[in-house]
């Protein structure tokens, strides 16, 4: 346990006005400074007990005190709920400087809690991913990483590394009374614990899925009716629409939450060929929407049916979802696997079916942000030549300092050989109050 010096003060529910504020003081006079608070103080401080007391400001307030060790810190706390007016706020805060709490930095409260060892860093990390967190996918994920998820996934690794370390400086100070080091042994539990590391990176891609948006790009003709099927996803008139060829010259998103996921339907400009300027830049930034889509839908019109054109498109696009629009005004006997009607509503359930599948896909297991897919694509890189040293029978020497080399890459990942520089980064990217 950490011991700090000074006691810090914040709202941890976000700046007024709102019906109530949270405010968290935590530090050595927390207790103290929460009783100040208070006109008529509590003579006893019963832990985890909740207090209301009329407060400096008139208004009738909560107080928790929770004790060193039991707190979200770690350190004494307490917690305290009155109106959320930003006068009310100001005044209090104003009240808890000048009986020695100083305003808490940017993450400071978690940063605390991770220095107290109440939470290890990735856990921390996903303090902030579940504040940030739009969707019910994304919480969830969060949630679990805040619950220990990806702090055993990467426990698991550290151990195995810890694990062969102890076995290469065994057989080395050790030889004559355990043999010699097993390099096969060791081969294959490097080759056990790969298809962890596989997956976690495979995650790293997924969990930027998850924070920015399952990107669909809806591409085709001109009047197949892009803009229409935008409109009818995100159910209002985001983009105009009329008979006029070209309508659309430049791309448009726009966001839903699609059965608690985000997904990110972007309109474009038809593809033709043409010798319009502003036209060929519609295309262009077309492409460019295509190449950056995590799926692409090639609608088609069904009224005209499968164009030459059309089956152009489709070879150039050979992993895209196939969709014949204008269902209401097919010909007899016409055959589409996905059939929908923008205008009238008709197929979209199904269509919706369909990309919900393909975005439950690429949902990942673990979420895992961008600088621990850095560190673990060192860990990747220091793996792969600790396997092939393993091949070719190296003195042991070296092979320590490999699995030296790995075992400080995760636990910067998880918190254990963390620089304070690094710590800092981290909770700084935090808001007020966590």
């Amino acid at each position: 346990m950490r011991r700090f010096t000074d006691t810090i003060v914040a709202p941890f529910t976000g700046p007024g006005p709102a019906a109530v504020t949270g405010y968290r003081i935590s530090g050595p006079d927390a207790w103290f400074i929460g009783s100040t608070l208070a006109k008529n103080q509590p003579i006893e401080h019963e832990p985890m007990r909740a207090y209301v007391q009329t407060l400096i400001t008139g208004e009738l307030g909560v107080l928790i005190f929770y004790p060193e060790g039991k707190s979200y810190t770690g350190d004494q706390t307490v917690e305290l709920f009155a109106h959320g007016s930003p006068a009310s706020q100001q005044l209090l805060l104003n009240a808890a400087e000048e009986n020695g709490a100083r305003i808490a930095k940017p993450g400071e409260f978690t940063e605390r809690a991770f220095l107290n060892g109440r939470l290890e860093l990735t856990q921390a990390e996903a303090v902030a991913e579940m504040i940030a967190a739009e969707t019910p996918e994304f919480f969830a994920l969060a949630r679990d990483s805040h619950q220990g998820r990806l702090r055993s996934r990467v426990a698991d690794l550290r151990e195995a590394c810890l694990d062969l370390l102890a076995k290469v400086e065994a057989s080395t100070d050790f030889s004559e009374e355990i043999g010699d080091f097993d390099y096969e042994a060791a081969s294959a539990k490097v080759r056990e614990i790969k298809p962890i590391l596989d997956q976690l990176l495979a995650d790293a891609k997924r969990s930027e899925i998850v924070r920015r948006g399952f990107r669909i790009a809806i591409v085709g003709r001109p009047n197949v009716g892009k803009s229409s099927l935008l409109n009818a996803l995100v159910k209002r008139d985001r983009a105009i629409v009329t008979n006029i060829a070209g309508t659309t010259r430049d791309t448009l998103e726009e966001s839903i939450d699609l059965r608690g996921r985000k997904a990110v339907f972007i309109d474009t400009a038809g593809l033709h060929d043409t010798t319009d300027v502003v036209e060929l830049l519609g295309i262009e930034r077309t492409r460019q929407e295509i190449a950056g889509a995590d799926l692409t839908i090639l609608l088609f019109d069904l009224e005209t049916g499968w164009t030459d054109e059309d089956q152009k498109f489709a070879r150039q696009f050979r992993d895209a979802l196939i969709v014949g629009n204008k269902l209401d005004l097919a010909k007899p006997g016409a055959e589409v696997a996905i059939g929908i009607s923008a205008s009238e509503g008709l197929g979209l359930e199904r269509l919706l079916d369909v990309i919900e599948h393909k975005m439950s896909a690429a949902t990942p297991k673990t979420l895992v942000n961008e600088r621990h897919a850095a560190l673990l694509q060192v860990f990747a890189a220091s793996l792969q030549e600790l396997e092939t040293a393993l091949q070719s029978l190296v003195p042991s020497d070296l092979l320590s300092t490999l699995l030296r080399e790995g075992i400080h890459i995760l636990g910067q990942i998880s918190g254990e050989t963390a620089s304070p520089d690094m710590i800092d980064e981290i909770f700084r990217r935090f808001c007020i109050g966590k």
